[in-house]
């Protein structure tokens, strides 16, 4: 059975790239979107960004970028088919659950595959094996899931010059960069503009690209999984991978009614900073969680930007 946390709602659609509630790419794991850049100096072509580690063995110029993901399509298209006259052994029919089912297969793209699903084709009434995908967004451009040294002492020397609270943390600390950049289709591009309610009141509003994370600040997202929540960055932690490699990472806690910032699937999302004038700042990408200590983990987009020679949009 797939499984995406999701698969209990509706299928998310977007039509064009915003700061909004949507999943992108992967029957691996389904990831957020998390705003949009241009080359520093180069053209207008637009790119967006996402967690690397969400995507299947990501391939420069070669890997499709699709939305929704190709898991958050399945694991709903699964979950609702044995009520419906496309199932090989169906239970028993719900009307409702019939029209999505077809819906899901008259929006998205089918492709034989013998990895997923097995149904009757909508088309023929036989039995068929596959696997549907969303609309291609764009290209992978450049992608990294690796340890670095010295990104948060990199990332003081920017508070300090700002003014801002600074972690503390020396150069030898590693801390991981997970990201894909991949190029998007200009006439599906909004802009970064963020629609989702929440109480700085700021939704349709463009976001800025000169946030900075620090000890204290206030932020806000939207992930697929969890859609908009408040958080305050608390510290930094040790977090130990699968593997026992461990990085010091940027946390953020919850400031709601929940305990949470972030939940699996919320990665790839970006990490926006309450500024004093009610504006939002984009400052961070999610790119995984200590379930542990119920924190979220976030790099600075500006060492993201700097790594790829990109600026926000």
């Amino acid at each position: 059975m797939l499984s995406s946390g999701w698969q209990s709602r509706p299928v998310v659609p977007v039509e064009k790239l915003c700061l909004k509630m949507f999943s992108i790419d992967s029957l691996q794991e389904g990831s957020s979107f998390g705003g949009l850049f241009r080359e520093n100096g180069g053209s207008d072509q637009p790119f967006g960004i996402t967690a690397a580690h969400c995507l299947e063995n990501p391939i420069p110029e070669v890997t499709a970028v699709t939305m929704p993901s190709t898991l958050e399509i399945n694991a709903r298209f699964q979950s609702i088919l044995r009520y419906t006259t496309l199932s090989i052994e169906e239970v028993h029919q719900k009307a409702s659950k019939e029209k999505e089912a077809r819906s899901l297969f008259e929006q998205y793209t089918y492709s034989p595959s013998s990895l997923v699903l097995s149904f009757k084709s909508p088309d023929i009434g036989i039995e068929t094996v596959g696997v549907l995908y969303g609309m291609e967004i764009g290209t992978v451009y450049k992608s990294m899931d690796l340890m670095k040294t010295g990104i948060l002492k990199r990332h003081d020397e920017a508070l300090v010059c700002a003014g801002y609270p600074f972690f503390g943390l020396n150069e030898e600390c590693l801390t991981r960069l997970d990201f894909c950049i991949f190029r998007c289709n200009k006439n599906l591009v909004e802009g970064n503009i963020f629609h989702e309610e929440h109480d700085y009141d700021t939704e349709g509003e463009a976001v800025r690209g000169d946030g900075l994370l620090y000890p204290g600040a206030k932020v806000v997202k939207t992930g697929r999984t969890t859609g908009t929540t408040n958080g305050i960055i608390v510290s930094t932690d040790l977090v130990v991978w699968e593997g026992g490699l461990g990085s010091h990472e940027v946390c953020i806690m919850g400031d709601d009614d929940i305990p949470y910032f972030a939940l699996k699937g919320d990665s790839g999302a970006v990490v926006m900073v309450k500024n004093e004038d009610m504006s939002l700042s984009a400052a961070g990408l999610l790119h995984g969680i200590n379930r542990l200590k119920d924190l979220a983990l976030a790099t600075p987009l500006q060492i993201i930007m700097e790594e790829v020679n990109m600026k926000w949009m």
